[in-house]
């Protein structure tokens, strides 16, 4: 009998990473000087990986890159992981999961503002989730609750709200970075409709296709308004 490595995961739509990676592709930033947003400097820093911060021209250079950015087409947002499955039992999971995923309402979501690598060596930078995220995580525990239920293992502690850009190239000065971030802080994409997830499974697609694909796609139930 055949397995299959399974996790639950949502993509966010093509055109809404497309939003943000314009953005944080810093080729396509005009070059100038970005005021941080009041009161940046006492709420959050920017990640502790540039070493010591050169003598710079108070006028900032983007034309070049500040990130070594994450492929678009590889952005998922796992919920749970579930290891490697009997095909059998992933088919389960799946008929599980589509009987019970039309009571979770899709929530309506977008991509803003952003948040650092949580540790000091860690020069990742990320964009927020925002929006019904009450929904979100109905959903998260539902999925759980469900392979809970079957008596599958499931890792519980994967699901982050918010998608990695990249990380900080050694070359980008603190000024360059700075100015990323205080346009980052200001942005927000348009907002979706998430009206499904999937389970995913790795796979080698070749250099041009993400490196998943889904096993089975759950839609979710009405949007409900607030």
């Amino acid at each position: 009998m055949g397995r299959v490595f399974l996790y639950a995961a949502f993509v966010p739509p093509a055109e809404i990473l497309d939003e943000v990676w314009n953005l944080a592709d810093a080729s396509s930033v005009d070059a100038g000087t970005v005021p941080p947003p009041p009161g940046r400097a006492g709420r959050r820093k920017a990640p502790r990986r540039l070493g010591r911060k050169p003598k710079v021209d108070p006028v900032v250079d983007l034309s070049a890159p500040v990130l070594d950015l994450e492929p678009a087409r590889e952005v998922n947002l796992a919920m749970a992981k579930f290891g490697n499955l009997a095909l059998n039992d992933a088919n389960r999971l799946a008929a599980a999961l589509q009987e019970a995923s039309g009571e979770w309402a899709s929530p309506r979501l977008q991509l803003k503002g952003y948040s650092t690598g949580e540790a000091e060596n860690d020069a990742s930078v990320w964009v927020d989730l925002d929006g019904d995220l009450d929904d979100l995580n109905t959903i998260v525990r539902g999925v759980h609750e469900i392979a809970k239920g079957l008596r599958f293992f499931v890792d519980r502690r994967v699901f982050r709200p918010r998608v990695r850009l990249g990380g900080v190239r050694p070359t980008a000065t603190e000024p360059q970075l700075e100015a990323l971030l205080a346009k980052l802080e200001r942005f927000e994409t348009s907002p979706w409709w998430q009206t499904e997830f999937g389970l995913l499974t790795l796979v080698d697609q070749g250099p041009d296709l993400p490196g998943f694909r889904s096993f089975a796609d759950i839609p979710l139930g009405p949007h409900v308004a607030h």
